[in-house]
């Protein structure tokens, strides 16, 4: 006789699993989840799915028995955040950063994303500046250049993304940045304000590194540089500090050179004695050489220019104005006389991508000095100028459009480029878009907002009739990378 086959055991239903009550097998559901008020998610193989937080997913093959587990504790758990209904995507919409994780993260972020990059462009010159910058450190900065930090890594990254990934990741990061800006002034009136913190290295650094965040931004910078020419004052003089100091001298004398190109003749920086600075810049030009891979003598002639500019705005009535415009055609003479093939001999290798480099220089340097110069009235408006400008012009954008495809070389031509916006402004409306455009691309290669300060300026300039170096700059402007 055949023995019966015994029915398989029942299932209780998932419900009923999850909350440990014995089940009634009740069909279509039981009624236990009825009484509860729920709904029976019946007796399937695997859990029916239910639509969670991404990463939460919880559905599992049912298993075979296992040996009892402890009693649950008071303690929350998953299955008691769903028991009572929390919603975890609220989570979401809470913030849970604070100031230090902002600052963390910025380190981060530098040493992941714009270390590799700074060290793969300074291949051409080996900068001593560019650093790892290891988390253990983060203590030794003073709050001041933390908070600097965090708006810079900010903004780069603001910059460099694609137009169409910035709708809302800008309102948030702005809001960020602001925030860290005004903790940082704050820190700084606090380390300024403290006797034993005013005029430290840490400080002036500090106020160094807030001002080149700030030169991105569209406000008035010269109020940093009057409060740092106090700080600098009151440790004995711009010459004492570079002895101290030298690690200073690079931002201080970029600034201070460059910036006076494109500001108003009246209202020049003055870093330091020319014949002073001339000799650091001789002394320390393995220091400075990195930063901008202009050569050394064509740096030597921006100074003189600015010097020659500066000269006109005083009210000395016995400067000579055809002693004035001698020394600005034995200056242009020799800006010209320069050759970037012999200074780019002299580099053992990459000397294509050397002569290029000089060649950028010495066009820009050319156009600067006599659109500048003509502005004031020390070189004449004649056919002969116009027509050296003209043809330094051509070979400025010609010479441009190569370096700006070179992803080492393009990085350095902010200021080049700056000059070749103006000379657009005698150029066609295409010219003029073109430059637009790369000023516009060079802001997301370097992530600054520099060169698109640069372009509303220019684009400004375009649209005025006006046609002059210092109707041009007629505010203090300082574009350095």
């Amino acid at each position: 006789m055949a023995v019966p086959r015994q029915p398989s055991p029942k299932r209780q239903c998932w419900e009923c699993l999850r909350r440990r009550l014995v089940c009634d097998f009740g069909r279509p559901g039981c009624k236990k989840c009825c009484n509860a008020g729920k709904e029976c998610p019946g007796y399937d193989e695997k859990k029916p799915l239910k639509w969670l937080d991404p990463g939460r997913v919880t559905s599992k093959t049912r298993t075979k028995k296992k040996s009892p587990k402890p009693a649950p504790s008071e303690s929350t758990t998953p299955s008691d955040v769903e028991e009572v209904g929390f919603d975890v995507s609220r989570l979401d919409s809470l913030d849970w950063r604070d100031d230090t994780s902002d600052v963390v993260q910025s380190i981060y972020y530098y040493n992941n994303h714009l270390y590799p990059e700074l060290l793969a462009i300074t291949e051409l010159a080996p900068n001593p500046y560019i650093l790892y910058f290891p988390l253990k450190a983060l203590p030794l900065l003073p709050p001041s250049i933390r908070h600097t930090m965090v708006c810079l890594s900010l903004s780069y990254r603001l910059h460099t993304l694609p137009p169409a990934a910035i709708q809302g990741y800008a309102t948030v990061s702005w809001s960020r940045i602001f925030h860290h800006r005004g903790l940082a002034i704050r820190s700084l009136s606090e380390e300024i304000g403290t006797e034993g913190t005013r005029t430290s290295d840490k400080t002036i650094a500090a106020v160094l590194v807030f001002m080149c965040f700030e030169l991105q931004q569209p406000v008035d910078y010269r109020q940093h540089i009057s409060g740092l020419a106090k700080l600098i004052n009151l440790r004995g003089g711009l010459q004492k500090l570079f002895e101290v100091s030298p690690h200073l001298k690079p931002a201080l004398i970029f600034i201070g050179v460059f910036g006076n190109t494109t500001s108003p003749v009246a209202d020049q920086i003055t870093v330091s004695a020319p014949n002073n600075l001339i000799e650091v810049i001789s002394e320390q030009w393995n220091l400075i050489f990195p930063h901008t891979l202009i050569p050394q003598q064509l740096f030597l002639y921006i100074i003189q220019i600015n010097l020659l500019r500066a000269q006109t705005s005083t009210t000395n009535n016995y400067l000579d104005p055809g002693l004035l415009q001698i020394e600005a055609e034995e200056l242009l003479s020799q800006i010209s006389s320069f050759s970037p093939e012999l200074w780019a001999g002299a580099h053992p290798s990459r000397q294509e991508e050397w002569s290029l480099i000089a060649a950028v220089w010495q066009s820009a340097i050319i156009i600067y000095c006599i659109a500048s110069l003509q502005s004031l009235a020390v070189l004449p408006m004649s056919s002969h100028f116009r027509a050296i400008r003209t043809a330094h012009g051509d070979l400025l954008f010609l010479h441009l459009k190569q370096a700006l495809n070179n992803w080492q070389i393009r990085k350095y031509m902010m200021w080049p480029l700056v000059v070749s916006g103006f000379e657009a402004v005698e150029r066609t409306m295409g010219v003029q878009t073109r430059v637009s455009h790369q000023l516009d691309s060079m802001a997301q290669d370097i992530g600054t907002g520099s060169p698109c300060k640069a372009r509303e300026r220019l684009e400004k300039f375009w649209a005025s009739g006006k046609m002059t170096w210092d109707e041009c700059w007629d505010a203090p402007n300082a574009f350095v990378c």
